[in-house]
């Protein structure tokens, strides 16, 4: 067993650009190993396999539970127990690493590292905003009122599970986090509503602040001063402008290089990618740019 690596899960073609964008800027700051899970039926498994290899990234096949709706969210919380890793940090392909992992590594087997969302909090006590995240909750109630109620009730910091890291010994990651999902496993954002209410119960849970899981939306000035991954949550990374001012410069960057043969299989089934290129064909044709 490996000491320490990142792992992905990487399935479709919607992601596949973001996923490119995420492992060369990985690459910028960590050298040490990167699985990259995958889904051997996959028909896009060949340029899947590119982007891995162009990462020195190991691609290995994983055993996707497939269900009517919400896939990914019910397959996150079974990444854990397929790591090699003794300590793992697992990221959303819809990130880029921007500054040193260090804190982020778990100290220990027994250890589970997760980051807040912004400010927000799960009670309505953080304010407007945070009363999403209260809203989210309040819609478990039926698969798990009690730990629901709790949540609702103490202002918990709001999780988000697009950046985490673990020990293996951990119990949310070894049984706990994917046996809450599966209370619920077709909910919208399943895997993080069951890591919101389940880790308040648990011991040996370090949190971080957002500098760690960066929104360009919602992020606070804190995260913005010294942010170290940006996570362009639902796909925002084209559309906005906030958004794509943080992205676009490592996207240039990767296409310059033809990184991973970025040029063949660009923008894969990424929609709002191809309209603003489409409307934005200038955007491609500037003087090449160098990541930030």
């Amino acid at each position: 067993m490996m000491e320490r690596g990142v792992t992905y899960l990487l399935t479709g073609n919607k992601f596949l650009v973001v996923a490119a964008i995420s492992l060369r800027s990985l690459r910028e700051h960590w050298d040490g190993p990167v699985t990259v899970f995958i889904d051997p039926e996959d028909p896009h498994l060949c340029t899947i396999r590119q982007i891995a290899s162009a990462a020195s990234a190991s691609a290995e096949s994983f055993d996707i539970h497939r269900q009517h709706r919400n896939t990914c969210y019910a397959n996150k919380p079974r990444l854990p127990m397929t790591s090699p890793y003794r300590h793992t940090v697992q990221i959303d392909a819809d990130t880029v690493v921007v500054g040193d992992l260090g804190e982020l590594w778990p100290t220990f087997d027994g250890e589970l590292v997760l980051t807040q969302f912004a400010d927000w909090v799960t009670g309505p006590q953080g304010g407007p905003k945070s009363r999403h995240v209260y809203g989210r909750v309040a819609s478990w109630e039926k698969a798990d009122p009690i730990l629901a109620q709790q949540a609702m009730g103490a202002p918990y910091p709001a999780v988000n599970t697009g950046v985490l890291a673990y020990g293996r010994e951990h119990p949310i990651v070894k049984t706990g986090w994917l046996a809450e999902t599966l209370k619920n496993p077709n909910a919208f954002m399943s895997d993080e509503l069951a890591m919101q209410l389940i880790y308040p119960e648990y011991p040996n849970v370090r949190m971080l602040d957002d500098r760690w899981n960066f929104s360009p939306i919602y992020g606070t000035a804190r995260g913005r001063s010294d942010t170290r991954i940006v996570h362009n949550h639902g796909k925002k990374h084209a559309n906005r402008e906030q958004n794509r001012a943080l992205w676009w410069p490592h996207f240039r960057a990767a296409w310059d290089e033809d990184w991973g043969g970025i040029r063949a299989w660009c923008p894969g089934g990424d929609g709002r990618l191809a309209e603003y290129i489409k409307q934005h064909p200038e955007a491609m044709e500037e003087e090449p740019c160098q990541s930030q």
